[in-house]
């Protein structure tokens, strides 16, 4: 035996035996010790996640606590301007269904308005599939932008409220997730859509194109729509070829939406690899979405616990964007800043652009 030659030869043979267990022992004490530390080793960052996403779920429990104890004041004259506005945009759309919807919510609002001066939305992640952020009673993120800039925060002395939006959210995601160094590329560009819309000879359009675009790019690169339905939907003049010439840019995008679609599984940026059962059809959308909504939790739970050092108050957060409301413009570079980092943190790369625009002035309008 291979041990039996390395005791010497003047051990006697019970003593051989028994050294000879004592070194079997301890070799298989020093596997077990190396199994463990490799176990320990290939285990630990699930380990870190784990408690990770624990953190995060306190912490955005406390956030939704707080912004639905202290509420949000309505400006109601504000309020039944827009929603009128809005009304009126449906109806001489023929759009009567949304109109009518529109009216609804409008008269819901001002019957309660007379009652409480104070409306305390309730927020939660729990009611999406995705993860994303919602907003119910009432539910403040199906409002329209300039109808939400009717909301106010219930304590006084904030003389501004912002929007913080992160700009094509999504497909900044997306370009993380999937290496892609062309769509990386071109999420650098001062508007992304523009850019595309150059690349493919149809840069001189207008606003309304441009949006009837950005439809179709994340019906079709996001929730993994059909091209031909889409182009037919949103009644734009782009040809298959102009299409296919996006498609072949971003190649290395399509490949990662097409593994995921095709193998049913995704490592999401929590650390945990999600499986997708075989018969659903929507496994790319429902992953990209998930991510991009983890992310954004992040962000704002970031900016929320920032309020007390920036003397600001978070009013409401919605799809990719934060409303709070400052008592002055210094404090907007920061809270930039704070979800830049808060982007990277997660994601591993600084990619994210914010958008920042005044909604109005605070309780001295």
């Amino acid at each position: 035996m291979d041990h039996i030659s390395l005791l010497g030869p003047a051990a006697s043979p019970s003593e051989h035996k028994v050294l000879t267990t004592e070194a079997g022992n301890m070799e298989v004490a020093s596997m077990q010790e190396r199994l463990r530390q490799h176990i320990e080793q290939k285990h630990k960052h699930l380990q870190y996640d784990l408690e990770s996403l624990t953190k995060l779920q306190q912490e955005e429990t406390e956030a939704f606590k707080v912004l639905q104890n202290r509420g949000l004041t309505l400006d109601i004259d504000v309020f039944t301007r827009e929603m009128n506005t809005v009304i009126d945009s449906y109806q001489q759309q023929g759009k009567t269904t949304e109109a009518h919807q529109q009216t609804m919510r409008r008269d819901k609002i001002l019957q309660l308005h007379p009652q409480t001066e104070v409306i305390h939305p309730i927020l939660s992640t729990q009611s999406s599939r995705t993860g994303r952020i919602t907003v119910r009673k009432p539910a403040l993120q199906s409002w329209k932008s300039t109808v939400r800039s009717a909301l106010l925060p219930s304590t006084e002395g904030y003389d501004y409220i912002y929007s913080f939006d992160c700009k094509a959210y999504d497909p900044t995601v997306l370009g993380v997730l999937s290496k892609d160094e062309n769509l990386q590329q071109d999420l650098r560009a001062e508007d992304f859509y523009t850019e595309l819309l150059n690349q493919i000879g149809e840069g001189d359009k207008d606003e309304n194109y441009r949006k009837a675009f950005k439809h179709l790019f994340l019906a079709c690169f996001i929730n993994g729509g059909d091209v031909a339905y889409h182009l037919q939907k949103n009644a734009l003049p782009l040809t298959r070829a102009q299409w296919q010439k996006i498609e072949e840019r971003y190649a290395t995008a399509v490949k990662y939406r097409d593994d995921i679609e095709q193998y049913g599984t995704a490592k999401s940026l929590n650390g945990i690899t999600y499986l997708f059962k075989s018969e659903d059809n929507a496994k790319f959308a429902k992953f990209i979405q998930h991510e991009a909504a983890y992310v954004f939790r992040h962000i704002f739970t970031t900016v929320f616990n920032q309020e007390t050092a920036l003397d600001m108050q978070v009013i409401l957060p919605v799809h990719d964007e934060i409303l709070v409301a400052v008592k002055d413009s210094k404090s907007i570079g920061k809270i930039c800043e704070m979800m830049i980092n808060a982007f990277q943190m997660v994601t591993g790369q600084s990619a994210l652009k914010i958008k920042t625009a005044p909604v109005r002035g605070g309780h001295n309008e």
